[in-house]
């Protein structure tokens, strides 16, 4: 990964961009497993660990980011 971007990565628009997909995922997760599917729920927990790797390395704290709140307006998370 080059500088430029890592940089791009710890934009704060990235990481609430990231939250909404990993609540998305989140929960198609939570419907495949209330449809016990396994596969899918597999592919849906590897695709979760993946995002929350993705806002570590972003700089961010996956429990504060996941949190549904943006820290700079108290707005909603879409």
């Amino acid at each position: 990964m080059t500088l430029n971007q890592n940089t791009g990565r710890q934009n704060p628009e990235f990481v609430k961009e990231l939250a909404a997909l990993a609540r998305l995922v989140t929960f198609a997760r939570q419907s495949a497993q209330s449809l016990d599917i396994e596969f899918p729920t597999y592919c849906l927990e590897l695709a979760l660990g993946s995002i929350f790797e993705e806002i570590v390395e972003a700089g961010a704290d996956v429990t504060q980011v996941m949190a549904c709140k943006d820290r700079s307006d108290g707005a909603e998370l879409h």
